[in-house]
């Protein structure tokens, strides 16, 4: 959750001592501030290379797709919660029998319950309990779920750091 003030620097600082970095980070969390809302967003975390920094813009130069990442985009994406927002009709459509219940073992962590998925599925499916494909569904439009896509449970964002040994970052990298 601390998103360090000077991350810009600390990633040029990495970069200029031969490392090549990655951020995942979710895309829900940067559409959600860039629109102002879940509409049209996308079900995604995305892994992204950080090909450059320009300090005097205060903005990160990414790769895939080739933008520019600001510095305050960077800071949003840094502090997302590491969380996963799963469109109601896709949730819907992989609970082939809407009517059997939840198995109670059938999430694989605390976290799970704490954000309470089975009940979010459950009353999804009761307010859809006679659905066909192409009805409007009811009740909330995304089920909320953890996110553990970059390690360990309840870690969001992350940057990966890869060097050759015999760089400067490589050292640091075996001496942390």
């Amino acid at each position: 959750k601390d998103c360090p003030e000077k991350f810009l620097e600390w990633a040029g600082g990495w970069m200029d001592d031969g490392a090549a970095l990655t951020l995942t980070y979710s895309s829900q969390a940067l559409h959600v501030a860039n629109m102002g809302s879940r509409a049209h967003m996308p079900d995604t975390w995305h892994a992204q290379a950080i090909c450059g920094v320009d300090f005097r813009e205060e903005r990160l130069l990414l790769s895939n797709p080739v933008r520019y990442l600001t510095k305050l985009e960077a800071r949003i994406l840094l502090q997302a919660d590491p969380v996963l927002y799963v469109r109601s009709r896709e949730v819907l459509y992989h609970c082939l029998e809407r009517s059997d219940p939840i198995p109670p073992d059938a999430f694989p962590s605390e976290r799970w319950e704490n954000l309470r998925v089975a009940e979010q599925i459950a009353d999804l499916r009761s307010a859809n309990a006679n659905l066909t494909w192409g009805d409007k569904i009811l009740g909330k439009r995304f089920v909320t779920i953890p996110y553990a896509g970059t390690g360990e449970e309840g870690t969001g964002a992350c940057v990966r750091l890869f060097a050759p040994r015999c760089s400067e970052a490589g050292r640091r990298i075996l001496n942390i």
